[in-house]
């Protein structure tokens, strides 16, 4: 997936946007107030950061060296991922669903 995508998806999401807080380096998707992925603009490979389930998050960062801890976010909850190509289109946006699920759990 390349950064256009993924920002295709991630605002096909009902009531997901861009938030306030973003920077030219930097975009921000929130919810409601609360983030859900942090997209670095430019960047090769591609960065994403998804909120994620702490359980879930550990188990992606032990099997995939392309998912760190989340870069400058919670390192509980978020996850980064590289878009090397180590994960499937399809595993990121599994991650991406998972991602909302999470932020709508916060905000219902």
């Amino acid at each position: 997936m390349n950064e256009a995508e993924i920002k295709r998806l991630l605002l096909s999401y009902d009531g997901i946007g861009v938030d306030e807080r973003s920077t030219d380096e930097l975009t921000i998707y929130s919810l409601g107030g609360q983030i859900v992925a942090v997209l670095k603009n430019g960047a090769n490979p591609v960065c994403l950061s998804l909120r994620c389930d702490p359980n879930l998050a550990q188990l992606l960062r032990d099997k995939y060296e392309s998912v760190l801890e989340g870069q400058n976010l919670n390192k509980r909850r978020f996850i980064t991922i590289l878009l090397t190509g180590q994960l499937t289109d399809d595993e990121v946006i599994d991650q991406i669903r998972h991602a909302y699920e999470e932020t709508r759990k916060l905000v219902d």
